[in-house]
C-alpha cells in the first residue's frame, strides 16, 4: 500500500511540473501573439494597447525567468547577506531597465519607419 501511495505522489508531482511548464509556454506564446503585429507594421494596423501590454508582459515574464534561472539558483547555493540582496536587487532593476529602454527604442523605430513608409 505504501508503494502505491508513493507512485501516486510521484505522478502528482510530475503532473504539477508539466502543468507549470505548459503554463510558462502558454505565457510566452501569448506575449508573442501580442507583439506579432510589430513584425510587419505596414501590412496590418498596430494597436497601441496590445503592443504596450505585450511589452509589459514580456518584462514581467522575462524578469521572472531571469530570477528563477539565475538568481534563485545562486540564493539556494549559499546564504546571502543584506548587502548581497540589495546588490542583486539593484542588478535586476538595472537589467530590466535596460530591457525596457531597448524595447521602447525598438518600438519607436518601428513606428517611425511605419509612418515614414506610409507617406
Amino acid at each position: 500500500m505504501s508503494n502505491r501511495r508513493i507512485r501516486e505522489g510521484n505522478k502528482r508531482i510530475l503532473l504539477k511540473d508539466w502543468g507549470r511548464t505548459l503554463l510558462a509556454i502558454a505565457q510566452w506564446i501569448f506575449v508573442l501573439w501580442l507583439l506579432w503585429p510589430l513584425r510587419n507594421p505596414s501590412t496590418s494596423p498596430i494597436h497601441f494597447a496590445r503592443v504596450v501590454l505585450g511589452v509589459l508582459l514580456f518584462i514581467v515574464f522575462g524578469g521572472k525567468l531571469f530570477y528563477d534561472s539565475v538568481i534563485a539558483g545562486i540564493l539556494r547555493q549559499r546564504r546571502t547577506s543584506a548587502k548581497q540582496d540589495i546588490i542583486t536587487l539593484i542588478g535586476i532593476v538595472i537589467v530590466l531597465g535596460l530591457v525596457v529602454g531597448l524595447l521602447i527604442l525598438f518600438v519607436g523605430f518601428v513606428l517611425v519607419e511605419f509612418f515614414r513608409s506610409s507617406r
